[in-house]
């Protein structure tokens, strides 16, 4: 059985709260994306890499979509995968009351397309718009199993 974790979606779909939450439910130490990222903004094999290594035994989380999250899935087995798929309304509600936007590089759209229209379909997927972050998690954790990659 997988020991670690990682979690992915577009910003603001809930993966750091949520990653935390789970890190203290699991007794996992807790990665976040931005403490690994080299130089530079967005998708990179030496990001994906540091983060694969940590997935095999902490929870991990940053924005890893479409063809990359191929390459992470391979890097990190085995470990167990969540992706986190709000709805764009309900991910531009949380944007907005963010005091840091995740939407510099790319706008709200274009990852939403990303991840719904070129993200394959590995892990646990979950439409977490309706789900407090506790919820999230109970249903991460109750659907452990279909999370294996």
């Amino acid at each position: 059985m997988p020991a670690g974790w990682a979690i992915t979606g577009v910003c603001a779909a809930g993966k750091t709260t949520a990653a935390r939450l789970l890190a203290a439910r699991v007794g996992l130490a807790l990665v976040e994306g931005d403490a690994v990222r080299p130089e530079g903004d967005g998708p990179s094999e030496e990001r994906y890499c540091r983060l694969a290594a940590a997935s095999r035994s902490a929870v991990v989380e940053d924005v890893v979509l479409g063809r990359w999250l191929g390459y992470f899935a391979r890097l990190a087995s085995p470990c167990r995968l969540v992706v986190l798929a709000p709805s764009a309304d309900v991910v531009a509600a949380r944007d907005a009351g963010c005091v840091k936007s995740g939407y510099r590089t790319w706008s709200l759209d274009e990852l939403d397309r990303a991840l719904r229209d070129v993200t394959p379909r590995l892990g646990l997927w979950i439409d977490n718009s309706a789900l407090t972050p506790e919820e999230t998690v109970d249903a991460i954790l109750d659907r452990a199993d279909e999370a294996r990659v």
